[in-house]
């Protein structure tokens, strides 16, 4: 959360390229520290500055796609965005794995380097990104530009962020409690929980970019609506019935809910901001995602040790609606502002 405000702040007042390479070579120097420490305090110290350094990277990143892609294509850039992501993932762990069998040290190491490298390849290729001009930039939203561009004084954008951190922590509560679920109540082996793993990263890598397409034109917060409501269906269903075929079906549903929702909702804020504050409104939407990721550990394992094992899931039922009723609300909303601005004399969109 400190990161995502902090990169906010400084992706506004130096340029997103500055605070990408800072993140990376920072990060690159905080593994290496990393590697060399041996003492509780001096980690959890480390891992924090890591944190900070390492999430101030994405409103950075989600302020430059928005500055270098048309308003059309944003939609497809952050789902490709997202594709790369999901492809670290798929391939990191497997990758560490054979680092962590060679020598532990060498997990800080190469991560160390893959970060140097990274933010050489940023470095070489920025020079050849070209600004966006004319129609392609368009301006904060209306209720935004009159309070100063904040988005901590934007009040609709801020209760879409309390939305997000609902439909978040929907997403968060399974990162706690889903393999405990599978392995405990469930009694999956660990070859068919890495085949439910498999399937997760496959639909992404199939569909997203061809679901994002067809989403791209129409409205984002409904589409991200429909989105939470399918996860939490998902989630919810998970323990109606322990059996693999069962799981990997609800893993089908909360996952075409999640590309509903994820692209879509990086849309809208870089909708909402205006270009000199994009970092910020970027930055508070890191906020709202990494308070959902704090709270979600401590919530699962409470509900799945002290109520019942199908208690987290009753939960992502409930908070899938809640939030999907939520964000019709606010698209209901919005539109009614944007009848009223255009039926006002000289205002336009």
């Amino acid at each position: 959360m400190a990161g995502a405000q902090l990169g906010g702040v400084l992706t506004d007042r130096f340029g997103h390229l500055m605070v990408q390479l800072g993140s990376l070579l920072g990060g690159a120097v905080c593994f290496h520290v990393l590697s060399r420490l041996d003492t509780l305090p001096a980690l959890g110290v480390s891992l924090f500055v890591l944190g900070v350094i390492d999430e101030s990277f994405r409103p950075a990143c989600n302020a430059a796609i928005t500055a270098y892609t048309p308003r059309v294509d944003r939609p497809r850039a952050f789902a490709l965005n997202r594709t790369a992501v999901n492809l670290g993932v798929t391939f990191g762990p497997a990758f560490g794995g054979v680092l962590a069998d060679l020598d532990f040290g060498l997990l800080f190491q190469v991560n160390s380097v893959m970060w140097v490298l990274s933010a050489l390849v940023l470095f070489r290729v920025a020079r050849f990104w070209s600004p966006l001009s004319g129609q392609d930039v368009e301006p904060a939203a209306p209720s935004a530009t009159g309070r100063g561009g904040s988005p901590w004084a934007d009040g609709f954008f801020l209760v879409a962020m309390g939305l997000l951190f609902v439909h978040a922590l929907i997403f968060a509560l399974h990162h706690m409690v889903w393999l405990l679920f599978l392995s405990e109540v469930a009694g999956l082996s660990k070859t068919r929980i890495g085949m439910l793993f498999a399937v997760n990263t496959g639909i992404i890598l199939a569909f997203e970019m061809l679901l994002t397409e067809r989403l791209a034109k129409r409205p984002a917060l409904r589409s991200v609506a429909w989105g939470t409501l399918l996860m939490g269906l998902g989630f919810g269903l998970t323990g109606l019935q322990p059996s693999f075929g069962w799981v990997a079906f609800t893993v089908v549903v909360w996952k075409v809910g999640e590309m509903f929702a994820a692209p879509m909702i990086v849309t809208f804020v870089a909708q909402r901001a205006g270009p000199a504050h994009r970092g910020r409104y970027m930055g508070v939407l890191g906020i709202a995602i990494s308070g959902a990721l704090a709270v979600a550990p401590v919530l699962g394992a409470a509900l799945y040790d002290r109520v019942h094992p199908q208690a987290p899931w009753v939960l992502s039922a409930l908070l899938g609606i809640v939030s999907a009723v939520g964000f019709f609300a606010l698209e209901r909303h919005r539109c009614r502002h944007l009848e009223r601005c255009a039926a006002a004399p000289g205002a336009d969109e």
